[in-house]
């Protein structure tokens, strides 16, 4: 147990380096062999890195997590960053990786109608990718959430995308 301690406290010091083939280095070594524990490590990188390609390395390990435990931190990290400006790289990250979020469907969606564009069609992936089905209430509660966003700017792209978004969710209402 000491073991394990102590090579995550090495990898969490890669993570952190100012050196960029440092942090690659343990980016490597988290998509090896890391745990849940680097879920807000990887998050902070993906988002607020200085360099493209250690946030689009970051993103593919967290893209690529199997873990459920995992699968519950970056749903968390969502949301904890939901005003982030780039937080369409989360929820793009959420639906590749396939993680359910239909418990918290509501609250992905006011994060993307907050967001922009982008994030819209990250949300359109996840609901799309989404087999289970959603219960009559929880849709009716988004879609009012939607309506109100379309009435506030009926004109922009987002609206058509919205309008969208509801159209899919309504047919995924389950009997």
């Amino acid at each position: 147990m000491k073991e394990v301690k102590v090579k995550e406290k090495e990898l969490k010091g890669w993570l952190n380096s100012s050196d960029d083939n440092t942090v690659k280095k343990g980016l490597e070594a988290v998509r090896k062999d890391g745990t849940s524990t680097f879920i807000p490590v990887l998050t902070a990188l993906a988002l607020n890195h200085n360099n493209t390609d250690i946030q689009s390395e970051a993103l593919e390990v967290l893209k690529d997590t199997k873990n459920t435990a995992a699968h519950q931190l970056i749903i968390e990290e969502v949301k904890l960053h939901r005003s982030h400006p780039d937080i369409s790289k989360l929820l793009g990250a959420t639906w590749e990786a396939g993680i359910d979020v239909s418990d918290e469907l509501y609250e992905f969606v006011e994060i993307a109608v907050a967001s922009n564009y982008q994030s819209l069609i990250e949300l359109f992936s996840i609901i799309d990718n989404d087999d289970k089905g959603y219960d009559y209430e929880t849709v009716s509660e988004i879609n009012l959430l939607i309506n109100e966003k379309i009435e506030e700017d009926s004109e922009s792209d987002s609206a058509a995308m919205l309008q969208t978004i509801a159209l899919m969710l309504s047919e995924k209402i389950l009997n």
